[in-house]
């Protein structure tokens, strides 16, 4: 029987259609160890090896003919027919397990391989077949074997694990890096087995740092000496705690003596360990209580009578101890003293129990107290100590007065323990208390850090840990929480205590709550982040964002919102509102205004702040209240956004989850934020409008720019042509010489349009650096155009600086490596825009860079006029913001006064106080004439921006003039000034408007007199010089700092060492503006804390000696 085709792969045999080798097929066979049977699709068996024999005892022939299911069992040949005469299923590498059955019946495992070949149009399989029964034999003992080991190892790991202490095996290194650790380590360390596996932690980190190089000393030297160690040390617990153990152990060496491993036992004896330092530190205070006897012992029997005795000193016994040995104690002791012994004496003997009484004799110079302590020594003795308490009483009083002082501190005061781990509190006075919530016996025995709750990532905490560690002194300012939550900042100053060896005992922290003091400066940061996002033109929305954040920042539940308001519809609509509930910001938007439109509404109707306490109740929500309290909005404060020129811009709105008003500190930084917002909603529109300018522009620049880069492309594109045209020679040069006359008319044409370039000039550079081209009206207009000539490089430039030079130069290089550049650039006081594009030239390769400068001079001034005004505009608000300041403090003051003083007139009605009643009616008239002065400064300045004064010159005797405005001045003056007149003229004759010259010289003499102390001298000199009348008046006042002198005609500037005298910064501005309109100049000259001198000149008239 011939196979056409057989394959396995055990042997790597592959045999063609035709055998070429078919005696070599047949040997291998015929000797291959391997059982191979051939079967057809029926299961019959066509062909059998040799080897079939040794595995199931059947001769090959036998076996021919035969159906397999002699061989195998059911569920096997169930199996294989699967495969039979199946080529896509059966591969030689397809391996079944199955059962076959021994011509005596004895069944074993097999394991078959299939591969099938064809043979005279049929598909046979061929079966190779392997006796495992062994391997399964073997199998069952290894597991067998593997089970006992578990069950050993269950046994041993219960052993190690219910040992009380740790089993271990490690390196021989300063880590003790374990190999094996069993699981007694998570109770003595806080760490599982897994984390000393896995080197996450190891056990040399654990020793504590004081004790490792002992350890380490113990093991080496038993290491060297070949014999076991062991020792005690300390180690430090996952959780912070100190634990004391007892390690022993011994090394492990290799055939060649070299240490391996370490093996031994760890146990805890931090219980041991603690009853020993204990007994020892009680030993030792009884060695001290023994080296430091009490003053005097007594020893007497039941009745009182003197046996023995001891003291240092005879000199605090009440007579000589040869003399009250053997006597009773009622007549050694005074009656009083004696009383106070017996009496302990008689309670001892009932009770058995120790006795202490005290008493005070009277001493050479003081009173000295005693304390007595008495003890049954056995049945019929008593044993009295008596000890000098004096000094330990006035230190008791000493230190209960600073207990107390203490306790009554505004500041809060904590005193912990530095000589215990955890540091816990041990004293707190009520100052703490009340600022934290918390009681005393909720505090003692606490570490501070309770007060930081979670909130432990400050900076501050780690200086005050730094100055802990190393016991210094730090003060710090950190966030801390109250008992109920509430956030507040706590300035802490922490002071170490030494003893008298110079140990640290303990810490005194003193704190200090400066919560509105953080608060203040967070928002006067804030404030000016505020206004830098403006200065640096951030978008609007980013800038209202920041000022509603700061708001509910500063403001407990809260939610801010800032509308704008469309002038043309009359509605408001909201540019933020980032925390407002959803459904209410929904239903408020695009709120029309009016007179009952909610607060926003109406405040944007009434242009003024609409406060509303309580939704619920108030008529200006009834349309609107329902969704508000559904969203639990309880009440609005809602302040209109006015512009610079009184124009409504939209309303900043504040909505409160508790119905109330606003306290007068948020309502005061609500309208700041309010004035912060207009400035940023009229900085955004200023900054549209300017935008705009600039459009026509850019458009016109675009479209140059445009034109230029499509003729270039034009004659870069026949270039083109020119090139990959392919042709015979003479058609070439034809065409060549075509093309050539074209780019020359196209090169002239935008040579053409170079040269008339309006408001500007156009450059082409090459890769050179060389100028191409350099055309443009601006080239003659600026004086370049002799200098620039085609060929000559940026470095030829002589004209230019280097600065210069080099920036082109970049400018050229970013260009031609693709870059098209936009930017503006100043020369000769003439801008210019300046547009780069880069050109190509063959293989569409960049050639050269394209740059157009367009002319901006007069966008620019456009622009700085804008710049000027929007400046201008800021100074104004600036100056508003000011003038509301002063105004209201010099309003203030003033009615204040005049209030207090009408109320104590109504309580002072009776009869007989009519003095008191007319010292507060002169109070109320000297504060209505400071308002009048006040308005009529206002008015003053009003009338000169308008130009509304005009003098009325007429001839006037300056000297008399002056005598009369003093002498109605004087009653003004503080206690002890003067004024005296100096002129070498009886009359000095001035063309000038009386009562602008009476404002001049009452403001100069009233703000001499107001800047200068009681008892001061006021210097006023008339004179002439060189066709000019000068008036000069100098005090002895507070003067004017150097570096604020340039201000001083300023509208409402206010020196700062001014700042607490009344005034309102306006004086001086309109005596200037009032001396100039009268033809006249002003100055001055000042030093800080001597005087000023305030010097005018007028023209004279021709007529004056």
């Amino acid at each position: 029987m011939k196979l056409k085709t057989f394959k396995t792969t055990k042997y790597g045999i592959l045999m063609s259609d035709k055998l070429k080798n078919e005696a070599l097929f047949q040997s291998l066979f015929q000797l291959t160890t391997e059982a191979i049977l051939v079967a057809d699709l029926n299961a019959v068996i066509l062909m059998a090896n040799p080897s079939c024999e040794n595995l199931f005892n059947y001769s090959p022939d036998a076996l021919t003919g035969e159906n397999l299911d002699i061989l195998l069992s059911k569920k096997s040949i169930a199996q294989l027919k699967k495969y039979l005469g199946n080529p896509g299923k059966t591969r030689a590498n397809n391996v079944l397990d199955v059962f076959g059955i021994k011509k005596e019946g004895t069944a074993f495992s097999l394991n078959a391989r299939l591969g099938t070949t064809r043979l005279k149009g049929e598909n046979l399989t061929i079966i190779f077949l392997k006796d495992v029964s062994h391997k399964i034999e073997n199998l069952l003992k290894t597991k067998q074997i593997h089970n006992k080991l578990l069950e050993n190892n269950h046994k041993f790991d219960a052993l190690v694990n219910n040992v009380n202490g740790i089993l271990f095996r490690c390196e021989n290194n300063r880590d003790y890096t374990m190999h094996y650790i069993s699981k007694g380590c998570l109770e003595l360390t806080g760490y599982p087995f897994e984390d000393f596996k896995n080197k996450t932690i190891n056990f040399g980190q654990l020793i504590v740092e004081a004790d490792r190089n002992m350890v380490w000393e113990h093991i080496q030297t038993a290491v060297k000496q070949r014999i076991p160690y062991n020792f005690e040390c300390r180690i430090r617990h996952k959780n912070g705690d100190i634990k004391y153990i007892w390690k022993k152990g011994a090394a492990l060496y290799n055939s060649q003596n070299k240490v391996i491993a370490l093996e031994g036992f760890i146990t805890d004896i931090t219980t041991y360990k603690e009853q020993e330092l204990a007994l020892k530190a009680n030993e030792a205070k009884m060695k001290a209580l023994l080296e430091v006897m009490p003053d005097m012992m007594f020893i007497q029997d039941l009745q009182g009578n003197y046996i023995d005795y001891y003291t240092d000193t005879q000199d605090k016994l009440f007579m000589p101890p040869n003399k009250f040995i053997g006597m009773n104690m009622s007549k050694v002791l005074p009656p009083d003293i004696y009383q106070i012994i017996k009496t302990s004496h008689n309670k001892v003997i009932e009770t058995g129990k120790m006795q202490v009484a005290q008493y005070s004799v009277q001493g050479e110079k003081n009173i000295e107290y005693y304390e007595a302590r008495v003890v049954l020594m056995n049945n019929h003795k008593l044993l009295t100590i008596v000890r000098d308490i004096t000094e330990k009483k006035v230190k008791d009083s000493q230190l209960k007065i600073k207990n107390n002082a203490l306790a009554s501190a505004s500041n809060g005061i904590l005193i912990v323990d530095a000589k215990k781990p955890n540091m816990p509190i041990i004293y707190c006075n009520a100052a703490f208390e009340k600022t934290t919530g918390y009681k005393q016996e909720e505090i003692y025995g606490r570490n501070c850090n309770f007060l930081q709750d979670d909130d432990r990532d400050q900076k501050a905490i780690s200086i005050m840990k730094h100055a802990i560690l190393h016991g210094e002194n730090c003060n710090v300012v950190l966030r801390n929480y109250k008992k109920d939550g509430t956030l507040f900042w706590n300035e802490i100053t922490i002071t170490p205590v030494l003893d008298n060896q110079n140990q640290l005992t303990h810490f005194i922290a003193v704190q200090n709550d400066v919560t509105n003091k953080v608060k203040a400066e967070d928002l006067k940061d804030k404030k000016q982040l505020i206004l830098e996002l403006i200065a640096q033109n951030k978008p609007l929305k980013t800038i209202v964002k920041k000022i509603i954040n700061t708001a509910e920042t500063h403001i407990k539940d809260c939610f801010g919102s800032i509308s704008l308001l469309n002038k043309n519809t009359k509605t408001l609509h909201f540019l933020a509102a980032p925390n407002l509930p959803k459904a209410f910001y929904n239903y408020a938007n695009n709120m029309a205004i009016g007179a009952n439109a909610g607060s926003c509404g109406t405040a944007a109707y009434l242009k003024k702040e609409v406060i509303v306490a309580n939704i619920e109740t108030h008529m200006l929500w009834e349309d609107y209240k329902d969704m508000a309290l559904k969203n639990g909005l309880k009440a609005c404060w809602a302040f209109p956004i006015m512009s610079s020129t009184k124009a409504v811009l939209g309303v900043f709105s504040i909505y409160s989850l508790l119905a109330r008003q606003p306290s007068t500190a948020e309502k005061e930084m609500l309208l700041d934020m309010s004035y912060l917002a207009s400035i940023a909603i009229e900085n955004h529109n200023n900054k549209i409008e300017l935008q705009q300018s600039k459009k026509q522009q850019e458009i016109y620049t675009l479209n140059l720019e445009d034109k230029v880069q499509k003729r270039t492309q034009e004659v870069m594109a026949t270039v083109q042509e020119l090139v990959t045209v392919n042709m015979d020679l003479e058609d070439q040069i034809r065409i060549t010489k075509k093309a050539e006359n074209e780019a020359l008319l196209r090169k002239n044409i935008i040579s053409a349009v170079a040269k008339n370039f309006p408001k500007g000039f156009i450059a082409v550079v090459n890769k050179k650096f060389q100028l191409v081209l350099a055309e443009g009206e601006a080239l003659e207009q600026l004086g370049l155009k002799p200098h620039i000539f085609k060929g000559m490089t940026i470095d030829d430039l002589s004209i230019f600086s280097e600065e210069r030079k080099s920036r082109i130069m970049n400018d050229i290089k970013k260009t031609l490596s693709k870059t098209h550049l936009s930017f503006e650039i100043e020369y000769k006081n003439r801008y210019f825009s300046v547009n780069t594009a880069p050109l190509y030239g063959d293989n569409n390769q960049i050639s050269h860079a394209l740059m157009v400068y367009t002319e901006v001079t007069r966008q620019k001034e456009i622009e700085f006029t804008m710049q000027k005004a929007l400046k201008k505009e800021q100074e104004l608000n600036e100056l508003k913001s000011r003038f509301i300041s002063m105004a209201s403090h010099e309003f203030r003051t003033p009615l204040s006064a005049i209030l207090t003083s009408a109320i104590l007139i109504a309580k002072q009605n009776e009869p007989g106080k009519e003095k008191k009643r007319e010292k507060y009616v002169t109070q109320i008239e000297n504060n209505v004439k400071h308002l009048v002065n006040v308005l009529n400064d206002f008015l003053s300045l009003s009338k000169i921006g308008e130009g509304e004064v005009k003098p009325t010159l007429k001839r006037i005797d300056l000297v008399s003039f002056s005598k009369l405005i003093i002498k109605e001045i004087k009653p003004t003056l503080k206690n002890g000034q003067t004024i005296s007149l100096t002129t070498n003229n009886k009359a000095v004759t001035l063309g000038s408007d009386e009562k602008l010259l009476r404002h001049i010289i009452i403001n100069l003499l009233s703000n001499a007199s107001k800047y200068s102390d009681e008892k001061s001298h006021i210097d006023f000199i008339i004179s002439i010089s060189e066709n000019q009348v000068i008036i000069q008046i100098t005090d002895q006042g507070i003067g004017i700092p150097k570096e604020e002198q340039q201000h001083l005609f300023t509208r409402f500037f206010r020196a700062k060492n001014a700042a607490n005298i009344e005034g309102t910064g306006l004086g001086l501005n309109i005596v200037k503006s009032y001396t100039e309109l009268l033809g006249g100049t002003i100055a001055f000259k000042s030093s800080l804390n001597k005087g000023s001198t305030f010097k005018i000149e007028f023209p004279m008239l021709k007529e004056t000696q």
